[in-house]
């Protein structure tokens, strides 16, 4: 089964995934990629291509292969 993928604004969190959600279909999952160390037990990524291999494993932990629906939040752009 296919899922949309959302990925956090600024700041990491993913609180704002959830309204998101309410506005798609009940049929499609929707997971919310969080950054790491927001929960003070990990230190937070320091890179870019750290950050988009974390989540590429999350990703496939749920769907092993494409296509992927992704989405994002943008803070100005």
């Amino acid at each position: 089964m296919r899922a949309f993928f959302v990925v956090h604004p600024i700041g990491g969190n993913v609180r704002n995934v959830r309204g998101v959600a309410s506005h798609l279909s009940g049929d499609l999952p929707v997971y919310g990629l969080q950054a790491e160390g927001l929960d003070g037990k990990q230190a937070p990524h320091l890179r870019v291509e750290d950050m988009a291999a974390d989540y590429i494993k999350e990703i496939r932990s749920v769907q092993r292969s494409g296509p992927y629906y992704l989405g994002g939040f943008s803070a100005g752009a």
